[in-house]
């Protein structure tokens, strides 16, 4: 263990040439190759704190260069459109519901697969004053709102034999905690009337204890499982499914004016400055692109009358 530093070499090569994505014939990416690399130093960190290893032994690897990084983070040209988005509803089977609501919120891929119906609320509820009214400035009505605090501890939301998933906190939180909550406000029509549709059937199921739990955090606004939305969604669509996260941060970008990134921030979940600061440089080359063109618990919710329906 002691001598780990010496195949530092061998474990960045590996990085470089093996590690693939989970289900996928991709490597990763380099910024996630870093993270390996951090996860790494600051086990090595812990065993020489610990005076498991020496302190003379603990070199830390170093991390693949940021112009690497840059070289493979997302562009403008990952972004899924609008006229994209909307052929993708129009072949979608199976993952339909999910994709919308993930275009329409921005949440990771795990957060939205793991949500429980009960995170769902109207307006009524107490949705904060500061972000409905900054989006009714902006001419944008708020239907209601999302309540994220945690997450599925497993990729895949697995019940136990009771019924119950195992949670977590959410990507860079400590504890699972109101404080550490985020809060996400629905501003599109047909997104709000599909998570009610979605919110209604998952309570009829809460009500007849269908997965034998009575926890309503058991009960999932989105029941289908994680390879089937991922089958459903690369067949249409080769961008990867984080692109549609990527997409809605920059349309919000675009909405949320006058350089007021903490509304943002708070929705999307992004504490870091730097992190932020690639989605917001997405939406500057988009617009570079343009200019040279020229709880409590309540009975079921009740959909949105409008023009627009829900396939």
């Amino acid at each position: 263990m002691k001598y780990w530093h010496r195949h530092h070499k061998a474990f960045k090569e590996f990085l470089e040439e093996d590690a693939y994505k989970v289900n996928s014939e991709e490597l990763i990416a380099y910024s996630t190759k870093n993270h390996c690399i951090r996860a790494y130093n600051n086990f090595m960190k812990y065993l020489m704190e610990e005076t498991i290893i020496e302190h003379h032994h603990y070199v830390p690897c170093s991390s693949f260069d940021d112009y690497l990084v840059k070289k493979g983070a997302r562009t403008y040209k990952d972004i899924i459109t609008d006229d994209e988005f909307n052929n993708l509803c129009k072949v979608l089977d199976k993952s339909r519901d999910f994709v919308i609501i993930a275009y329409h919120t921005g949440m990771r891929f795990n957060e939205l697969l793991s949500l429980p119906y009960s995170a769902v609320f109207e307006n009524d509820d107490g949705i904060p004053d500061f972000m409905r009214e900054r989006f009714e400035e902006l001419g944008q009505e708020v239907f209601g709102y999302l309540l994220l605090r945690d997450q599925a501890k497993g990729k895949t939301a697995q019940r136990d034999d009771d019924g119950h998933i195992e949670r977590k906190p959410l990507k860079g939180r400590r504890e699972i905690s109101l404080r550490d909550a985020r809060i996400i406000p629905i501003i599109d029509e047909l997104a709000w009337n599909i998570i009610v549709q979605n919110y209604n059937d998952a309570l009829d199921k809460h009500d007849k204890k269908f997965y034998k739990s009575s926890l309503d955090e058991d009960y999932l606004l989105i029941d289908v499982s994680m390879n089937t939305i991922r089958r459903d969604f690369l067949k249409h669509c080769k961008k990867g499914i984080h692109a549609l996260r990527h997409s809605f941060v920059t349309r919000l970008i675009s909405q949320v004016s006058g350089g007021d990134s903490r509304i943002i921030k708070l929705i999307t979940g992004h504490k870091c400055e730097k992190v932020f600061n690639r989605y917001n440089h997405i939406y500057e080359e988009l617009a570079i692109n343009a200019s040279k063109k020229k709880r409590k618990k309540k009975g079921k919710l009740s959909l949105i009358k409008s023009d627009k329906k829900v396939a």
